[in-house]
């Protein structure tokens, strides 16, 4: 090696589990040295999984006649690098619906309350490797007193790290339109 020369070492990590990486560095040379006290250099650092979470939303029909139902459909994605564990999506469903069905294909979920902050539409969707997504259907009634605008908000989350929690959360507003 040359002064300035860098070595690339690739770690493997999982998702839960971060990994203790310890290096030692010794440097030689076929001239004397007089002082070989300094030859050796050790350092060491901990790798840890992360995983960019995305999270979108859309509503069909937009606008909804009151007392039909609408559809949301939420995408939570992995961009990566690392796979995600323990994905969970949260939809806090307004006022003025009420739930039809809750579904998605890999996971579990389970219908919350609307209008509820504490009890959200809660979906598990367990590991989602890099580049993958999961799709949830969420399928609601609007209730036929309900007038003006259902606003709702969703987010996903995960026990790996996320360095951009900007794309975490999802909002859709829909008109509603009178029977």
């Amino acid at each position: 090696l040359s002064p300035g020369d860098r070595v690339t070492i690739k770690v493997p990590v999982s998702a839960t589990t971060p990994q203790n990486v310890n290096d030692i560095a010794t440097v030689s040379s076929s001239s004397e040295d007089p002082d070989l006290s300094n030859n050796q250099d050790e350092d060491g650092l901990t790798v840890v999984a992360s995983a960019d979470l995305q999270l979108t939303k859309t509503d069909a029909p937009d606008p909804v006649v009151a007392g039909t139902n609408l559809t949301y459909t939420l995408t939570a994605r992995n961009n990566g690098p690392s796979s995600a564990a323990g994905v969970v999506v949260e939809d806090f469903l307004p006022s003025g619906v009420s739930i039809v069905s809750v579904s998605t294909p890999d996971g579990a979920c389970v219908a919350g309350v609307p209008g509820s902050a504490l009890q959200p539409t809660t979906c598990n969707l367990g590991t989602l490797a890099p580049l993958a997504q999961e799709v949830v259907t969420i399928v609601v009634q609007v209730l036929p007193q309900t007038v003006g605008s259902l606003q709702n908000s969703a987010r996903v989350s995960s026990s790996t790290a996320d360095p951009d929690n900007s794309n975490d959360l999802a909002t859709s507003t829909t008109t509603v339109a009178s029977q």
